[in-house]
């Protein structure tokens, strides 16, 4: 019973901080379109996680028919956006013509897929998890093309990245988040990939196909810190809601565990005060970024200032050595005129 309770705390955890966080960033800056892909790849991995999760935890309630189809189109999901986000990060590679093309036609095969796979059996016929919490899958004839489609995506994505990072088109810092941006999805695809796609698909291996969701937190903490690599102090408050409102909802849910009055008066009382901390904890950070604003502006405003003056400078120090100059001929001039009027 506490490894399913275990386990159920780990999933939830880790759906928990993937749709947070990718929605965090997501709202910190709506229009930028790395944003939106980064939130494109949380909500795959969320949904590929809570699929899992009702799968190993509430199997007897939920048919496999549901959630194990639910975990193909959200990791498919994750990966689609992995694939655009790698065109796109830290700035965009490829010309926007190349790049709507590329979208348009993929987002067509990956919706393809993902309705053959949640409502035919042409890619997922059935299956089942056992006693010992080991999922087992029987696959129709259209999973080998799915197959080879997840493996595409992975492979051209990390190629890309990975070319990113030696192409001169970047500065150090952006091959800096690119570096962190590849770790985090290598590591995730190594942890996920493997044991639920390649493992199941040429081995006929499951019994590891529940660990792949756990390993998805890598991609998304090593990209948060890489986006964040411009504004330091973003990723602070980033982190901060982040943790808050997962601690959050974690003690809101202990007074309903509770199994006296109380105690459940206590679990509020201690929800209550940890949302006071963490309200002035996150009006602390913002605060420190507006302070930081405002020193960034006073900071290029007497750049400015220093740099009109010092062409001011430049301009006299110009014209102060051409009349000098000027004066030098006219002098030259006038002794030559002395000579003549000499002779």
């Amino acid at each position: 019973m506490l490894s399913v309770y275990l386990i159920s705390a780990c999933y939830i955890l880790t759906f928990i901080l993937n749709l947070s966080l990718g929605l965090f960033i997501y709202l910190k800056e709506k229009k930028s379109r790395v944003n939106k892909l980064f939130f494109g790849i949380a909500i795959g991995i969320a949904f590929w996680t809570l699929s899992i999760f009702l799968m190993l935890v509430l199997g007897p309630f939920v048919s496999y028919d549901f959630s194990g189809r639910l975990s193909f189109a959200g990791s498919l999901t994750a990966l689609w956006f992995f694939f655009l986000f790698s065109f796109q990060f830290p700035k965009s590679n490829i010309n926007d013509r190349t790049y709507l093309i590329i979208k348009n036609f993929g987002s067509a095969v990956t919706v393809l897929f993902i309705l053959f796979t949640m409502l035919t059996p042409y890619i997922v016929k059935n299956g089942h998890v056992n006693g010992t919490m080991e999922i087992s899958v029987n696959f129709g004839f259209l999973y080998p093309f799915l197959g080879v489609y997840f493996l595409s995506l992975m492979f051209i994505g990390l190629a890309n990245l990975l070319k990113n990072i030696f192409s001169s088109n970047y500065n150090q810092i952006e091959k800096n988040q690119i570096r962190y941006f590849f770790l985090g999805a290598f590591l995730t695809i190594s942890i996920g990939a493997i044991p639920n796609l390649i493992l199941p698909m040429f081995f006929k291996i499951y019994k590891f196909a529940n660990l792949g969701p756990l390993g998805t937190i890598f991609l998304v903490l090593f990209t948060a810190l890489a986006i964040a690599r411009y504004h330091l102090f973003e990723i602070k408050v980033i982190i901060t809601e982040l943790l808050v409102a997962t601690m959050g909802i974690v003690l809101l849910c202990f007074p309903f565990l509770m199994s006296s009055n109380f105690n459940r008066v206590i679990a509020v009382i201690v929800f209550l005060v940890f949302c006071l901390i963490g309200y002035l904890l996150i009006k602390g950070s913002l605060k420190e970024i507006k302070n930081s604003q405002i020193l960034e502006q006073k900071v290029a405003e007497r750049t400015k200032e220093l740099a009109e003056r010092n062409e001011e400078l430049e301009k006299f120090y110009k014209l102060t050595i051409g009349r000098e100059a000027r004066m030098a001929e006219l002098k030259e001039k006038i002794k030559e005129m002395e000579n003549k009027n000499r002779v």
